[in-house]
């Protein structure tokens, strides 16, 4: 069943990046110079590679439809916790900046999933750094910088 939700997710989430995409400004260039080709072609592969999911989901000997979904009461109070941080992250991120709001989403989320403190700092200060690098010295990406600058 998980199968099943990715492949169609994969194919609905890629067509309609791909619909969207067709909203990218077009420079007065030739074909080389549009900008959307690229996230096209992503978007084609990542729903390429959700129809042949599907197919292969659908092909196996044991598969079922199963309409129940299991699922116990906390870890509905996690999940809504969890958006809860995300919302909030999305709300105050240019305010607080990249750095220390997502330091402190990665820390909580992960004290939420039960990592240790010492773990949640470490891991979540690494990914932010890494995600610095990446996003905003590499690619020169702009980012929110928050009251501290």
């Amino acid at each position: 069943m998980k199968d099943l939700v990715t492949a169609i997710s994969s194919i609905l989430i890629g067509l309609s990046a791909y619909w969207y995409s067709n909203t990218f400004a077009k420079p007065s260039g030739g074909f080389a110079h549009d900008p959307a080709l690229y996230p096209k072609i992503i978007c084609l592969v990542f729903s390429g590679l959700g129809v042949i999911l599907l197919i292969q989901t659908l092909k196996r000997k044991n598969f079922r439809l199963q309409f129940r979904i299991p699922f116990r009461e906390h870890h509905v109070a996690k999940v809504a916790t969890l958006l809860l941080l995300l919302v909030f992250y999305a709300v105050l991120f240019e305010y607080i900046g990249f750095a220390i709001g997502t330091v402190l989403f990665l820390f909580l989320s992960m004290l939420l999933y039960g990592s240790k403190k010492s773990t949640a700092g470490y891991y979540s200060i690494g990914i932010t750094c890494v995600l610095y690098l990446v996003f905003f010295i590499i690619f020169g990406v702009p980012y929110p910088k928050g009251f501290l600058y």
